[in-house]
């Protein structure tokens, strides 16, 4: 199951929008205001860590989290710096991702 549909299947959880790259994520993270974004390192158009510095400014601040393939301390590093709260890999299960988002934001509020 995707994602996305493992995280709409929880009550209180509305997915507000889907990007296709990474430039249509910036748009649709300044017109939605989300309250997370979830990024793909690789995307066409804007990488991941371009579209984080671009919705650096955003508040109130998305809880953004990274994924990747090939996850890197670097990777995750330069992550964290440029606003996300953190950057997982993507070979964990959607129902652990899903997981560990619903914590970080209850964490959050």
């Amino acid at each position: 199951m995707s994602l996305v549909r493992v995280l709409a299947r929880h009550p209180g959880v509305s997915v507000v929008g889907e990007a296709g790259d990474g430039r249509e994520g910036v748009q649709l993270a300044h017109q939605l205001r989300p309250d997370i974004v979830l990024l793909d390192l690789v995307m066409p158009e804007l990488d991941g860590l371009g579209v984080l510095r671009e919705i650096r400014g955003l508040e109130p601040a998305p809880l953004s989290i990274l994924l990747s393939a090939g996850l890197t301390e670097e990777v995750a590093a330069t992550a964290r710096e440029l606003g996300a709260v953190d950057a997982w890999s993507k070979s964990l299960a959607p129902r652990e991702i899903a997981t560990r988002v619903l914590a970080l934001h209850a964490d959050r509020t």
